[in-house]
């Protein structure tokens, strides 16, 4: 058996087609699954996702992976990360332009 709170037809989530799914609260916070194939996720405040010893948050202020790496085009964008083609100095290279 599934009951379903009815009683404020304002606070329905509107806008789905017949197969779509969501779940959503009062604060704003909305998870649909479009039957399309997409899936729409919108927070208030943040969204954490969690696998393993894998930590990425999403906030108004940024990104943070905790754990893991992140790859770009296949390229590891972390403390390991390095650049060719520099002389070493007390210098620092000059800010990506692309």
């Amino acid at each position: 058996m599934v009951l379903l709170q009815i009683a404020n037809p304002s606070k329905r989530l509107g806008g789905l087609s017949p197969k779509d799914a969501a779940l959503y609260n009062a604060g704003g916070d909305l998870i649909v699954v479009r039957a399309s194939g997409g899936i729409e996720v919108k927070a208030a405040s943040s969204f954490t996702c969690t696998i393993g010893g894998l930590t990425f948050t999403i906030t108004n202020a940024g990104v943070d992976i905790d754990g893991g790496y992140l790859k770009v085009n296949g390229v590891r964008v972390d403390d390991t990360h390095t650049h060719g083609g520099i002389v070493e100095g007390s210098g620092f290279t000059e800010v990506p332009v692309s």
